[in-house]
């Protein structure tokens, strides 16, 4: 039985796509760790020692994981959104090169990259990545070097098909860079299916502050403009040529979190050694089947339901918008006492940092001011819930009751 740190039993914990509570074991982890605290890399005392060792062996054990192999390497750093940022102030951008996405990536798969490179907008349909699409993208335009796409989407849930994109991108001779900050709790991340990955610790039953970006060695080799300073450097001549440490040291600048590292190894440990990818699967499909029949009863409630009811590879996620009153109302309402209803029911409303989602789903929006009053528009607003290793069946049938009692009041 699999243990959480923190579960309180008056909690539903429906926000797993935001983050999740840690594992017991890496709660246990992070005291072990802390109790023979010592600097990384460069102190010469015992706890130093144990400390470096056990920061290496979490770089080890992840790559692994990951089906790396000596032509990769992983750098530590503070989160998804860090990780592109970090590769995007690495590659050796040129003048005329240009990055593919798509419009349904979270801004952190976006934003990075339009401040070194132009960046072409793949167009969706019907709220997914057209592999022929892309093949047709990169014979129109061959400018194109890099392809950077969701694994999985943070507000439909759909999963994409990296591994027939890989194949395109290697006809192409193109690198594929892929966020799977919402992939990877659900499905095991590698290697063998593109050139870099990114996702974070907190999504993964870790702490905050932990992410990672593992990929290509010889191309993660190039300084670029990755932050500098402290342990990444060997020497600094006079004329303020620094030399740099070997990849991935030279993109760990400063004190690393070895923290981070060894809880977001043992979450690793955990989800596809322990549990395996057979049991995840598994639960994951239970959650779907839940959340499809509470999606047709909330219909019947007063809510719209997005995306639930189609039979195609996804995450556990339920994306909602109530008629009856304000998405924000309904959300506050999850965790107050209603009649017998008094356990909390923890979820996100907003607009996920997923704008162009929102104005496919609401054309409507796009004569709408997005900001006021330096606030987004509160119509760039939908309720999600997300399943994760917390959550079971009867939680989904919970949050029914409880969603069902709020419009009912």
């Amino acid at each position: 039985m699999i243990e959480f740190y923190g579960k309180n039993i008056n909690n539903v914990y429906l926000d797993n796509a935001a983050s999740t509570i840690p594992f017991q074991k890496v709660k246990d982890v992070a005291d072990e760790f802390l109790f023979t605290y010592g600097s990384l890399h460069r102190g010469s005392g015992i706890n130093s020692e144990k400390s470096t060792n056990a920061y290496e062996k979490a770089r080890e054990t992840i790559l692994s994981i990951l089906d790396g192999t000596e032509d990769d390497c992983v750098i530590f750093t503070s989160n998804t959104t860090d990780a592109i940022n970090k590769f995007a102030l690495i590659y050796p951008f040129k003048e005329n090169d240009v990055v593919l996405t798509s419009d349904i990536e979270h801004t952190s798969n976006y934003l990075p990259w339009l401040k070194h490179a132009k960046v072409q907008l793949l167009e969706t349909e019907n709220f997914k990545i057209n592999v022929e699409k892309v093949e047709e993208a990169l014979i129109k335009n061959p400018d194109i070097k890099i392809i950077t796409l969701t694994q999985a989407s943070n507000i439909t849930g759909y999963i994409t098909d990296i591994p027939s994109i890989y194949k395109i991108c290697r006809k192409y001779n193109v690198l594929l860079f892929v966020d799977a900050s919402q992939y990877a709790p659900h499905h095991k991340p590698s290697l063998k299916y593109c050139d870099f990955i990114a996702y974070s610790g907190h999504k993964m039953y870790a702490p905050y502050g932990a992410g990672v970006l593992a990929g290509n060695k010889k191309v993660l080799s190039n300084d670029g403009l990755s932050l500098t300073g402290g342990g990444n450097v060997l020497y600094i001549d006079s004329n303020g040529k620094p030399y740099y440490k070997d990849v991935p040291y030279m993109h760990e600048a400063g004190t690393p979190n070895g923290l981070g590292a060894v809880t977001m190894a043992c979450s690793h440990e955990i989800l596809f050694r322990e549990i395996g990818e057979e049991r995840l699967a598994k639960h994951n499909q239970k959650l779907l089947n839940a959340i499809k029949e509470v999606g047709n009863m909330l219909m019947k409630e007063g809510y719209e339901v997005f995306f639930h009811n189609e039979e195609i590879n996804r995450t556990p996620i339920l994306v909602i918008r109530n008629t009856k009153r304000s998405n924000a109302e309904t959300v506050k309402l999850l965790n107050t006492p209603i009649n017998n209803l008094t356990r909390n029911v923890f979820c996100r409303e907003g607009a996920f940092c997923s704008y162009r989602i929102f104005e496919k789903l609401f054309p409507e929006l796009k004569n709408e001011k997005p900001v006021i009053n330096d606030k987004i528009n509160p119509k760039y607003s939908l309720i999600r819930l997300s399943g994760g290793l917390t959550t079971t069946e009867e939680d989904i049938y919970y949050a029914y009751e409880k969603l069902k009692a709020i419009n009912r009041l």
